[in-house]
């Protein structure tokens, strides 16, 4: 400015005012004062392979104004963090936010990610926005009797962090939300109960439009006449409509009919009328949650026809590709490359980019419905574009000779005789700790026993993705033939998504003709007492399992026989309360122990883990993350191989990754104490007994290629930003 002229720093200041006064510009010349603010419709989850339903919406940031507090999540399944995360919505719940979970229905899908939220919010201490309530749960009635005991529910309620209500009635800058209750074939119109499904109406603010514009979108043949919205006054030349405005009001629908039996419900109730032909608003977006079969019925196709040919609609079901977010795709086939036995590639996870033009799209994941006051539209979501073929290759020719050392491993992974088929296989599906990561899911692990046997150890949030998202078409089958689920402890991270495999595992067995064969769940009983409690009206989980207490042995027999076990036992670590782990013995003569997260083991479980063929020991820290390793009752690496190497094992490999120097996200920092015995999980690693000689070697390769990542590529988070963000067990 002290560089201007006189006459230029006017002009300059003139059009600075003008810049800093004016209101975002839209297509029309002329603006209405009570514009909203433009925001973004995110899928997190699309349904697809019976995958959960999730949208998130969130202000978009402009130049022009500060951003509203209030942020929405459709749905909150056990998935939800790990897809906030990946498209960078990790400050969804910062202070001073205002976030709204609005829930379609009590359905276990639609509400099992609430317990982590709610731990998130008072282990941060987080305040709302002008001393409100900082995380409201909208939802039909019953909710509260599945949640009545969860301590970190009751915990969050008592602390003025949570608030559960069936009234939904919210006002923000952005638009207006209502419900529209469906009733089930055969329930009480006037009265509400569990079985009610709610759709919801955000109603944004009217802005001026051109005439021309509104004519386009409502001639008289698409307005019928008894709806009495087209009127003759309305109708003008082509010469009248260039100066002729009126005013505009969007909405945007979410709409679930999860069975047949709410379709009357929905053809009959008239408030939808109002969002349809002629109604008093324009519905630009409907975001249809139904499954393939009533969205392809004739019924359901009428319904959508009311409404005007310029609404475009968004349909979450199970025939949605489920693709993965890029990044997991990718750094899977980074790992593809080096061996493709035992990192085998995702069968259906590359991003297909639906044709945005259409009218009716099925949903992918991480795209996203960006809308401005005239001016919407649909566009894949700009951290996943990052993470493309050009990143991929990147890595790889950032590696010397990597093609030569490829060949090298090849020669000495055929050399060791492996057998890619040989049994037991053990599949990481999930290799992180509490703390949501890119690149790792919480902590699930499933050992195939044999061809017709499996046992699943620990269910983090988001499992049930992730057995979709390696066995793809095969994942029903997988399904069946898990007999056993082990809970090592009650911290959310290791059980979060164990009701929706409980639920999957259960139809599957049902579709394969498996009903009659049980479903063992080992844990301990306070794990069924506080977190598997139903909803009668809805679901009853007790149908889906049968329990056993892992303390009591007396009760493992049909257990043992059924997977072929000789040994079974569940021994005291030193966690937290009830923390237990695995070691198991089978007939033809490997042995396999599981720690669970761990400070120190009990004598008992070393010596009946004595010599066992496979231990996989928690690693959470790097060997100098001492002091956080005391304070949070973890192992740092070093505690791994030295557990391993005190039980003899033949082989240790270290999972729950958790912090690491420097942020780095994906590789901790590699121990000095590591041996040809020890190696890194993870994610969609599937190895068995014949590749323990060489999988050291895969190791360091994994390290020389990732070493050269781009550090913002990845999103590394400073120790700082951890603290402030993240909470971790």
């Amino acid at each position: 400015m002290m560089f201007l002229s006189s006459k230029l720093r006017r002009s300059f200041m003139q059009v600075w005012n003008v810049a800093v006064i004016m209101p975002v510009r839209l297509a029309s010349t002329k603006v209405a004062t009570e514009i909203g603010h433009p925001f973004r419709v995110v899928v997190l989850g699309n349904g697809g392979r019976g995958t959960s339903r999730c949208l998130a919406i969130v202000p978009e940031r402009t130049t022009v104004r500060s951003i509203p507090p209030e942020r929405f999540v459709i749905n909150y399944s056990d998935s939800a963090g790990c897809n906030l995360i990946d498209v960078r919505l990790g400050d969804f719940t910062a202070k001073e936010q205002q976030v709204h979970v609005l829930t379609t229905s009590n359905a276990i899908e639609n509400t099992t990610g609430l317990g982590m939220v709610t731990t998130d919010y008072v282990w941060r201490d987080l305040p709302g926005c002008d001393g409100k309530t900082p995380l409201t749960v909208y939802s039909p009635p019953g909710l509260e009797k599945a949640f009545k005991h969860r301590p970190e529910i009751v915990k969050a309620m008592l602390g003025g962090y949570l608030k559960l209500t069936n009234s939904v009635n919210i006002d923000c800058s952005m638009f207006k939300v209502r419900n529209i209750v469906l009733k089930k074939r055969g329930r009480s119109e006037k009265e509400s109960d569990a079985t009610d499904v709610y759709s919801y109406v955000l109603e944004m603010p009217a802005y001026t439009e051109s005439s021309s514009h509104y004519k386009r979108h409502n001639t008289p043949s698409q307005c019928p006449e008894n709806l009495g919205f087209c009127h003759e006054d309305e109708v003008r030349t082509e010469s009248s409509t260039k100066s002729a405005e009126r005013q505009r009001r969007d909405a945007l629908l979410v709409i679930e009919c999860p069975s047949e039996d709410y379709l009357t419900s929905l053809m009959k109730n008239r408030q939808f009328y109002e969002y349809q032909k002629g109604g008093k608003a324009h519905a630009c977006l409907v975001v249809h949650m139904s499954t393939s079969q009533i969205l392809n019925s004739s019924r359901y196709c009428r319904f959508m026809e009311r409404f005007g040919e310029d609404t475009q609609h968004l349909l979450l079901h199970e025939g949605c590709q489920n693709n993965v977010s890029p990044v997991v795709y990718n750094i899977n086939r980074v790992l593809n490359h080096i061996n493709k036995d035992i990192f085998p590639k995702l069968k259906d996870g590359e991003l297909k980019e639906p044709d945005f033009s259409q009218k009716v799209l099925n949903a992918v994941n991480f795209m996203e419905y960006l809308y401005r006051p005239g001016n919407p539209s649909f566009r894949m979501n700009i951290e996943m574009q990052k993470y493309n073929q050009n990143w991929v290759d990147q890595l790889l020719t950032n590696v010397p000779d990597f093609d030569d050392k490829v060949k090298r491993l090849e020669t000495l992974y055929q050399q060791a005789n492996t057998d890619p088929e040989s049994y037991p296989q053990v599949v990481f599906l999930g290799t992180s700790g509490a703390t949501i990561v890119k690149g790792r899911n919480q902590s699930c692990i499933l050992v195939k026993i044999d061809k017709d046997n499996s046992i699943m150890m620990d269910c983090g949030s988001g499992s049930y993705n992730q057995m979709v998202n390696l066995f793809d078409r095969d994942v029903e089958m997988e399904l069946a033939k898990v007999k056993m689920i082990f809970i090592s402890h009650i911290h959310l991270d290791h059980h979060l998504g164990l009701q929706y495999i409980l639920k999957k595992c259960y139809e599957a067995r049902q579709s394969c003709g498996l009903g009659n064969q049980p479903l063992y769940l080992l844990a301990c009983r306070k794990l069924q007492a506080i977190y598997l409690h139903s909803i009668p009206e809805l679901y009853c989980l007790q149908d889906y399992y049968t329990f056993v207490d892992y303390y009591r042995g007396e009760n493992f027999e049909p257990i043992m026989k059924v997977l072929g076990l000789k040994y079974m036992s569940f021994d005291d670590v030193i966690h937290c309360p009830f923390s237990c782990g695995i070691n198991i013995k089978h007939r033809k003569g490997w042995s396999l122990a599981y720690t669970g997260d761990v400070y120190e083991l009990s004598e008992t479980f070393i010596n009946n883990a004595k010599n066992c063929s496979i231990l996989i020991h928690e690693a959470a820290y790097e060997d100098h993350h001492v002091r956080k390793r005391h304070t949070n009752q973890h192992s740092c690496q070093k505690n791994a191989i030295s557990n391993g190497q005190r039980m003899k094992a033949e082989f240790t490999v270290l999972t729950h990754l958790c912090c690491t120097s420097k942020g780095w996200i994906y590789l901790p920092a590699k121990s000095k104490h590591f041996t040809t015995a020890n190696f890194f999980a993870h994610d969609f690693t599937k190895i068995n007994l014949t590749h323990r000689p060489v999988l050291h070697l895969y190791d360091d390769l994994i390290y020389e290629v990732f070493r050269g990542c781009d550090d913002k590529a990845l999103e590394w988070y400073s120790k700082d930003m951890r603290k402030k963000k993240m909470f971790d067990y």
